[in-house]
């Protein structure tokens, strides 16, 4: 009996988790693409991740989604900049430079996987949550990479990276997820 009330608890939450950030793309389109629903689960993956205070000041009203690269993935979490996050104002913006990241929360990677892992490198010490749909992005030291896994989109998470960038993942997320390893 206890699996069964752990997977519907997990079905709970990921339906608590996906509604409120799927709903206003629902009133655009009756079906979701890939996009659409990876652009959800990065707007709700950042309710339960915690950032270094100095990264997010109190007397901020914003909260950044920055953006390397070009991609499909760039305009779909451009339509949630109506919705607010963390008390927060959301605003995506393009950065062209990895060391632009400075007031960023969320950095999603859009670039060619010559420049991947060159962003990674370059942003390590930063308090950042890294997020790609790169083939293979968390094992090579990315946070959060998407996967598609028997037609459904799944995500990776790596913690060694996590805390590198001094990024804490809560343990309900961390539940949702494939966690992966680094490899070298």
């Amino acid at each position: 009996m206890k699996p069964i009330r752990t997977i519907n608890q997990l079905l709970i939450l990921i339906l608590f988790i996906m509604v409120p950030a799927i709903s206003p793309v629902c009133a655009q389109s009756t079906s979701l693409n890939e996009y659409q629903i990876k652009a959800a689960m990065i707007f709700n993956m950042a309710k339960f991740t915690d950032w270094p205070s100095e990264s997010i000041p109190a007397t901020s009203e914003h909260f950044s989604i920055c953006i390397y690269g070009r991609g499909p993935l760039r305009d779909a979490v451009e339509e949630l900049q109506v919705k607010p996050i963390r008390g927060k104002i959301l605003s995506v913006r393009r950065v062209g430079h990895p060391m632009d990241v400075t007031n960023c929360q969320i950095l999603l990677n859009e670039s060619e996987r010559r420049h991947t892992v060159s962003l990674i490198e370059k942003t390590k010490t930063y308090p950042v949550l890294t997020v790609s749909d790169a083939p293979g992005f968390a094992k090579i030291g990315g946070i959060v990479g998407f996967v598609m896994r028997e037609g459904k989109v799944r995500f990776e998470i790596n913690p060694a990276a996590a805390q590198r960038h001094r990024i804490r993942i809560s343990s309900r997320l961390l539940q949702l997820s494939l966690i992966v390893h680094e490899e070298l």
